[in-house]
């Protein structure tokens, strides 16, 4: 062994063809956004000289009052009253209005104008990509919240791929080889899974949604039993684990080692085209029972035209539910609340454009299939630290039902959904939930928590 850090490095195949449009762009991230400053980037602002330098002390809001909290000034505070870098809030540019001070007339950046694009804070420089860390595995993409990258992640009909590089690796390693983490190893191995079952064209994207949040929902299992018992270590190294499958190890180290082989074991049962075709014949025949029970339920008569009314009227109260909730998130733009209430008030009309607006819509069909594979590739490893892999498959189902749900809206009242139509409701969705922490964390509270998102009601919807 050469004693070198390993890294491997993934990238969807759009990302380095990513390019800000700048003033171009019909939606500035220079505007309506709080823009942080890194404290390195900060501190070379405030020795900027001029009025360029004089402007950056103005405008920037400085942890504290004005200056920056430099490790002398820190000093002088009593260390009660000392925080960490990362518990400070960060300096920060003061909007005028909902615009950057330094966004000019023409929407372009004054410092980048002044000081060169070498100068830009991280968020300014970076956004709208995304880095993930791992053991032994960067992840980085592009993310929702701009026109331009939603339009590179929808733009091609192929099947979404991604881009490896192996850095500082022996060339006999694999990959598997590369991570220390055996449970992030077992979690990648669920993941490809989920990509495969996301783009297997062959089978209805409303089954393969199920069969995801189903895949989830099976590993989720062994990821609860691994948290529990890290929560509650048996007293000694011989106690083992009731997980109702055969017990291989014993407790230690060595049980983060084999939830990752269960996961690897349901991933490998999901690859199975037998498996995959039985558990969704079984999946149908229940969704069979369901509908002449909905019928029943909402007083259709038998299994005519009014059968279909009577399902629509109850997929029409699963999503109400769904859009409800949503209304309850702290909204970052002041349409937001306006769109989801309008949608909310014409759910039924919308949705018995349903076939029609398939039917429409069916050339572009693997657009949701790639809106899935982002939320997958985006979120589904974070579970590693948390173990909390139901809610991120939730959010990606959900997602997609929310997306569509508005493109059929758009498709109600005009008979047609642009391709800039969809990137702004993609857009909106985007800032509202993944650039949100405090509605990504009340949305994963209500999964785990509430019954607004239980797997029984997202596998009914599916299934209408």
């Amino acid at each position: 062994m050469s004693g070198k850090k390993r890294t491997l490095v993934r990238k969807p195949d759009y990302f380095d063809r990513f390019r800000c449009t700048a003033s171009a762009c019909s939606d500035n991230c220079c505007i309506g956004w709080e823009i942080d400053i890194d404290e390195k980037t900060a501190g070379r602002y405030k020795n900027v000289s001029g009025e360029l330098g004089k402007k950056l002390r103005e405008m920037i809001s400085w942890p504290g009052g004005e200056g920056i909290q430099t490790e002398e000034v820190q000093a002088e505070e009593p260390p009660s009253e000392r925080k960490s870098p990362s518990d400070r809030e960060p300096p920060h540019f003061i909007l005028q209005g909902e615009r950057c001070p330094f966004l000019d007339q023409d929407n372009l950046c004054e410092i980048i104008r002044e000081l060169g694009e070498e100068s830009l804070c991280d968020i300014c420089r970076e956004h709208p990509r995304y880095y993930e860390w791992f053991d032994g595995l960067t992840e980085k993409g592009v993310g929702l919240c701009c026109e331009t990258a939603a339009g590179l992640i929808l733009e091609s009909s192929k099947k979404a791929e991604f881009v490896t590089e192996l850095e500082e690796l022996q060339e006999s390693e694999s990959w598997d080889e590369a991570f220390r983490d055996p449970l992030l190893a077992g979690l990648l191995a669920a993941r490809e899974t989920a990509f495969e079952l996301l783009q297997n064209r062959e089978i209805p994207l409303n089954e393969r949604l199920a069969l995801y949040l189903m895949l989830s929902e099976d590993i989720q299992d062994y990821l609860s039993i691994y948290a529990d018992y890290q929560e509650n270590p048996p007293q000694v190294d011989s106690g083992g684990i009731d997980t109702g499958a055969p017990v291989r190890v014993q407790a230690g180290g060595e049980v983060r080692a084999q939830t990752s082989e269960w996961i690897r074991e349901v991933a490998e049962e999901y690859r199975d085209p037998e498996f995959v075709s039985g558990l969704l014949k079984d999946c149908r025949e229940d969704d069979g029972n369901r509908s002449a029970n909905l019928v029943t339920e909402s007083g259709g008569p038998g299994l005519l035209a009014s059968e279909k009314e009577g399902i629509f009227a109850v997929a029409a109260d699963r999503y109400r539910v769904i859009l409800k909730f949503l209304r309850t998130l702290e909204p970052v733009s002041e349409q937001w609340p306006e769109l989801l209430g309008h949608l909310e008030g014409t759910l039924e009309s919308v949705l018995a454009k349903r076939e029609e607006f398939a039917a429409y819509f069916k050339e572009r069909e693997y657009q949701y299939e790639h809106l899935a594979v982002y939320f997958t590739y985006r979120y589904y490893l974070k579970s590693c630290f948390d173990c909390d892999l139901l809610s991120r498959a939730a959010f990606t189902v959900v997602s997609i039902l929310v997306i569509r749900l508005f493109d059929m809206e758009k498709y109600a009242g005009s008979r047609g959904v642009t391709a800039e139509e969809q990137i702004e409701i993609i857009r909106y969705y985007s800032r509202e939930l993944e650039y949100s922490l405090e509605n990504l964390g009340a949305f994963s509270d209500e999964v785990w928590e509430g019954d607004t998102f239980t797997s029984e009601d997202l596998l009914e919807l599916l299934f209408i």
